[in-house]
């Protein structure tokens, strides 16, 4: 879900906003003492599609609690409760240091917005809010590079609402290299939790450790049967990505990637088009790869790290095609991106 602004200046959440933003280590976040003394507005505002879908219906309240499933608002007449997927539009309070962090974000100065996110967690005392902070926090780790910590921060979301809607956060790694040291110590204890997040996480993680790689791919063998549709797809394609630190994929394997990232949620498939660019490189297939890492860089963005890289792929393919022009654009479209 993304933060926007609206024109009156009013903090507000839009679940279709433009306005992406680029997200404590775990067991922390949900146990902090509110020490601020700041409490919520007594008047939220929230906009839903009409059951119908035609048209949208706005309300008035304070917002008691926010989901992936539902949204509950508290009115003078009772509380109400709607689904989550309805919600367009929440126009809310929000404290100095959260609104200090998104100007860091805007900015793309994420080491203050990480430490500005750490303050709004401690000062926020809005359970359903502190998630949208955390998921945030998990988007700024990514573009510092500091995937355990965005992977702690995860699986902290999920603890306290395992149907969130930044689900599609996981800091999944898809780039076919090694594991850093930090990296890997963190995964071996994610491997051993009980939930599956976390298990697959770990097991992502550890299949780009040769010394890890039998175990991962167990449990990713065992994930790949999941009942959970996004553990299922996200298992089936980390491993594949096992495989390709192994061997060069045959031709045929594309295409079938291809038709499985079709059937795979869409806010799901970021990761899995950056692997489907790097298997067709394997193969010489430029042109696929260049299309898949520019899909990738585009649609997918909220890894800020990863999308430079594909936008970065993108263009050196096409130059590979004697594309050089076209190579020009997509570099300077994402200069600003590779260059932070």
């Amino acid at each position: 879900m993304n933060f926007a602004l609206s024109a009156c200046g009013t903090p507000s959440v839009r679940r279709d906003s433009p306005f992406i933003l680029h997200g404590w280590r775990r067991g922390l976040v949900f146990a902090i003492a509110v020490a601020s003394g700041v409490t919520a507005a007594a008047a939220d505002e929230i906009t839903l599609r009409t059951d119908s879908g035609v048209g949208v219906v706005r309300s008035e309240g304070e917002v008691v609690e926010m989901t992936g499933t539902e949204v509950v608002l508290s009115t003078p007449a009772g509380r109400r409760t709607f689904d989550a997927d309805r919600l367009v539009e929440l126009k809310t309070s929000r404290t100095e240091p959260h609104r200090r962090a998104l100007a860091a974000i805007a900015d793309r100065e994420y080491a203050a917005a990480a430490d500005a996110l750490e303050d709004a967690l401690r000062a926020e005392p809005r359970a359903w809010m502190r998630r949208q902070i955390l998921a945030a926090r998990v988007r700024v780790l990514l573009a510092l590079g500091d995937r355990p910590a965005a992977g702690d921060a995860f699986l902290s979301l999920l603890d306290s609402d395992p149907t969130s809607a930044d689900f599609p956060l996981i800091p999944l790694p898809w780039a076919l290299a090694a594991p850093s040291r930090e990296a890997a110590a963190s995964a071996r204890g994610w491997i051993e939790e009980p939930g599956e997040p976390a298990r697959l996480l770990g097991a992502a993680v550890l299949i780009g450790s040769a010394r890890d790689r039998v175990r991962a791919s167990t449990v990713l063998d065992e994930l790949a049967v999941s009942l959970d549709g996004r553990i299922y797809h996200l298992a089936r394609a980390q491993l594949w990505r096992g495989r390709l630190f192994e061997d060069s994929p045959a031709r045929i394997e594309l295409t079938n990637w291809e038709t499985r990232i079709g059937a795979t949620p869409h806010t799901l498939r970021g990761g899995p088009y950056h692997l489907l660019g790097l298997a067709s490189a394997k193969l010489g297939e430029f042109e696929r790869a260049a299309a898949a890492h520019l899909h990738a860089a585009t649609v997918y963005p909220d890894d800020v790290r990863r999308a430079a890289e594909d936008g970065r792929l993108a263009a050196a393919h096409l130059r590979a095609l004697g594309r050089a022009a076209e190579a020009d654009a997509v570099e300077a479209e994402f200069a600003e991106s590779i260059e932070n």
